[in-house]
């Protein structure tokens, strides 16, 4: 594996393990001379390098480069996770405090236009939804310190150097490949579904005009737009799906983009604010029906016995009594 992964020539390969082999024998016999003050890897790159020269110590200088290149790559993942978990917990906070702001409130369905929604539960779907994203996104933060904690075992460095170089390249590969698929996959289409029903929103004129609105949403939509043209918008997106050059440079793009659209959903949040004049605080006409997906919603067209003023009582107090439900959801 070191071979073929080009730390090594083949001739340099023999002369390393004829190295090793003699080394393990001296360790096997006792014959081995420990050096004070120094660990068990130390030892035996030294006698390795004294045995073998030049190859064994190009050797170590390239395990030692490729174990600082594994740390700044660790660091680098630390620093985007971090990053984008804490935009996503902005946003959140945002999209509840708008819902807060316009209680009660309740608008349409993007895809099923006869129904409508609460406003906070829509917002809380969005919520716990980025909360799942958060929560893999931390799983794979801590799997991407679990590979790269690279170590030299105590037993022997041939063990260490098999080890770095098969199980460790593939578990740091699938690390890279599990987070890259979240950022361009999950992550975007949530935030990009955002907008969509933010989108749906406008159509109605149900947000009241204002700049930090308008701005926000300009440059939500452009980057909505740049995002569509390094990966289609699909659940079935795979990072893997392309060569390697192009699919790094894909995810680089990819990632500034979704940092940018969580940016400027987390300031339309902020500034956005719904029209009383042009949303229902609650429905007056209509009823409360609980779909199988546990999300009540308003149906516009009327029931049967509409002049029961009983049943419209009751409908209502139903509704508010979900409103109070979903309020302490998003509180809690």
């Amino acid at each position: 594996m070191i071979h073929e992964l080009g730390f090594i020539s083949c001739c340099n390969r023999d002369d390393i393990l004829s190295g090793l082999e003699s080394i393990e024998d001296d360790i096997a016999k006792g014959r081995f001379e420990w050096r004070e003050n120094k660990d068990v890897r130390s030892n035996i790159v030294e006698a390795l390098v004294q045995r073998v020269g030049e190859p064994a110590r190009k050797l170590d200088a390239t395990i030692s480069q490729y174990v600082q290149k594994l740390t700044i790559l660790r660091l680098w993942f630390h620093d985007s996770v971090d990053t984008i978990v804490n935009q996503i917990e902005q946003l959140q906070v945002e999209l509840v405090l708008l819902a807060l702001r316009n209680w009660g409130f309740v608008v349409p369905l993007l895809f099923r236009r006869t129904d409508w929604i609460l406003l906070g539960e829509f917002i809380f779907s969005k919520v716990e939804l980025l909360e799942k994203d958060v929560s893999r996104l931390r799983s794979c933060k801590n799997e991407i310190d679990s590979t790269l904690l690279v170590t030299f075992p105590l037993c022997s460095a041939d063990g260490y150097l098999d080890r770095l170089s098969n199980d460790g390249s593939h578990l740091l590969q699938n690390a890279v490949v599990n987070f890259g698929n979240m950022v361009i996959g999950d992550i975007a289409i949530d935030i990009s579904s955002l907008k969509q029903e933010i989108s749906y929103w406008i159509s109605f004129r149900f947000l009241a005009p204002n700049d930090g609105v308008r701005e926000s949403f300009s440059f939500l939509e452009k980057n909505v737009s740049d995002l569509s043209m390094f990966t289609t918008i699909q659940r079935d997106f795979s990072f893997t799906c392309y060569g390697l050059q192009d699919t790094c440079q894909r995810f680089f793009a990819v990632y500034i983009i979704v940092q940018q659209i969580l940016k400027a959903a987390t300031d339309f949040a902020k500034h956005a604010s719904f029209d009383n004049k042009k949303v229902q605080s609650f429905p007056s006409i209509g009823y409360i029906k609980t779909g199988s997906s546990d999300i009540h919603t308003v149906k516009l067209n009327l029931p049967k016995q509409v002049s029961d003023k009983d049943q419209i009582a009751k409908a209502t107090q139903d509704f508010r009594s979900r409103s109070d439900e979903v309020m302490k959801s998003l509180l809690d």
